[in-house]
């Protein structure tokens, strides 16, 4: 080799652990879990930072720079760190940060108003439904299913589908937009009364049999109640809370009034409380003794509420099936879940497991705005999930960051930060 082509070669070299470092350095992406003065976490991982961090912001068409001193990371932001594992546990020293701007994201849902908003602008609508704020302009003109008009279709209790973007600021911005009534038909009207009864009252020796379970779901006026007149007190007083305004001010005559009852039970097995389309809403122990304080068992309680006011029982499954917010939980969690009949009607494993995450998602959505009208502390709810997904009590730090906390991360980032 030449004397002049040495000298390159032998820098080259030099620069190639650095080189390969800078390639294989771990990778982290995920939301940010936790903030406080000095620190965060991102899916339960500390990210520690130094004067050479380097973090990036990605917009559509250009990126910037930010200094380690002036990053301010929010709760569910979305973050690639790229960095090494520090010798403490559960750590990683950031090298470089990546972050995005927030994109005019597009959206599109059908669910129930549940509250009526101050629009921004004269002649505009702002309403409530599907865990989203829907802005409708007044050049955009909605379809109205009879007997709704232009004079009653912007209201509570009122189902609407709509589609448009979702801005910066997490307010959907939509372009086309239905009503329709929200009427009881024959056939939703016999699944409430199919499983109606007081869930207090259940006698304590029911049982149902595991071939019963199986074929016809869980029955519910088999499942005696759980007696703890604290705790039970404790979640009557949280779930009524929950109920929406809109909910409680219907007449007692109203059909599509739901008369929603919080029952303690004694379902070790069960990691969530089950919903049935009349507003009973079973709660066992074992999860209101797992978290730390009442938004956490509001989270919980709020989604089941969320459950019954979507219809989800009524619009996804046939009449010979319920399907309960503890089937989307057990179902995306991998248990298996008796009754639940989504693979043979449905399309198969995939469109199950589709279904099932529309469904989590919506819950999720919507249980953030009940809890807070409630008075509740939202950024609980991602964490009340995470503690009921860490079943042998390893800590969190131990415990994978589960699909429904991992989506209220992504929703609180999305949507709330900027409110």
């Amino acid at each position: 080799m030449r004397f002049h082509l040495l000298i390159p070669a032998l820098i080259l070299l030099a620069a190639l652990p650095s080189l390969a470092q800078e390639a294989d350095v771990p990778v982290l992406a995920g939301y940010v879990t936790r903030v406080d003065s000095a620190n965060f976490d991102v899916n339960g991982t500390h990210v520690l930072l130094t004067d050479k961090t380097r973090i990036l912001s990605r917009a559509a068409h250009s990126h910037s720079k930010i200094l380690p001193s002036e990053f301010k990371p929010y709760l569910g932001q979305h973050l690639k760190i790229l960095g090494n594992h520090d010798r403490k546990p559960h750590a990683i020293t950031a090298a470089r940060i990546e972050l995005e701007a927030p994109q005019n994201a597009r959206i599109a849902g059908s669910a129930i108003v549940d509250a009526v908003l101050d629009p921004p602008t004269a002649g505009d609508h702002l309403l409530r439904a599907d865990g989203y704020r829907v802005l409708i302009p007044a050049a955009v003109l909605p379809t109205f299913a009879p007997p709704l008009d232009p004079a009653s279709a912007f209201h509570t209790n009122v189902w609407i589908t709509f589609s448009g973007k979702r801005r910066p600021d997490g307010v959907v911005l939509a372009d086309k937009v239905g009503f329709r009534p929200n009427s009881i038909s024959n056939d939703e009207d016999k699944l409430r009364s199919r499983t109606e009864h007081d869930p207090a009252a259940v006698d304590p020796g029911a049982k149902q049999s595991g071939l019963s379970r199986a074929f016809r779901g869980t029955d519910p006026t088999r499942i005696p109640p759980y007696k703890d007149a604290d705790m039970q007190a404790r979640i009557d007083s949280i779930g009524a809370r929950l109920v929406p305004q809109y909910q409680r001010e219907l007449a007692s005559g109203d059909d599509t009034r739901i008369d929603f009852r919080f029952q303690l039970v004694d379902q070790p097995k069960w990691h969530d409380a089950q919903t049935w389309p009349n507003g009973i809403i079973l709660v066992p122990r074992q999860v209101v003794e797992r978290l730390q304080d009442d938004s956490q068992l509001a989270a919980v309680l709020a989604e089941n509420v969320a459950c019954a006011l979507e219809k989800q029982s009524y619009r996804f499954l046939p009449t010979s099936h319920t399907i309960t917010a503890a089937s989307v939980a057990g179902a995306l969690g991998g248990a298996f879940v008796p009754g639940l009949g989504l693979a043979s009607t449905l399309g198969g494993e995939a469109t199950r497991e589709k279904i099932l995450r529309h469904l989590m998602e919506q819950d999720a959505r919507v249980s953030l705005f009940l809890m807070h009208d409630a008075g509740f502390d939202i950024t609980q709810a991602p964490l009340a999930w995470w503690l009921l997904a860490d079943e042998k009590s390893d800590g969190l730090e131990n415990t994978p960051l589960p699909p429904r906390a991992e989506y209220l991360y992504k929703t609180l980032g999305e949507a709330w930060h900027s409110q």
